[in-house]
């Protein structure tokens, strides 16, 4: 079956447009610079306060220990519970500068179930 003259066009438009699709594509890639490594991202504990430890309501009764070896860590970190319906309500308790310590169920369960095989430190 042959095809129409409009259908050659077509052809031709659509295999012109991937090329300058495509060409464009890698011309980009290769004319922008590309980074190196940096090194080792150095990172570190910040110890200064004040902490708050911050656990919605489902985490606070499913990771009770968890949290509680937090607050051993920090002992003079202040604790707020909160339901993840109502985050407004924090808004007073989280105005002056902290450093915050969320424990959310998510989190927890997939914190709890690394271990420093698994590429944790």
């Amino acid at each position: 079956m042959a095809l129409s003259r409009g259908a050659w066009i077509g052809i031709i438009a659509g295999a012109l447009g991937a090329l300058v699709g495509v060409g464009t594509g890698v011309w980009v890639w290769l004319a922008l610079p590309q980074a190196g490594a940096r090194g080792r991202l150095s990172v570190r504990m910040d110890s200064r306060g004040p902490y708050v430890i911050l656990a919605s309501k489902a985490a606070a009764e499913k990771y009770g220990d968890a949290i509680a070896e937090a607050g051993a860590l920090h002992p003079q970190a202040a604790r707020l519970t909160f339901s993840p319906e109502d985050l407004p309500s924090l808004q007073a308790d989280l105005r002056r500068p902290r450093r915050v310590m969320l424990s959310c169920s998510y989190f927890l369960r997939n914190w709890t179930s690394t271990s420093p095989g698994d590429g944790c430190a």
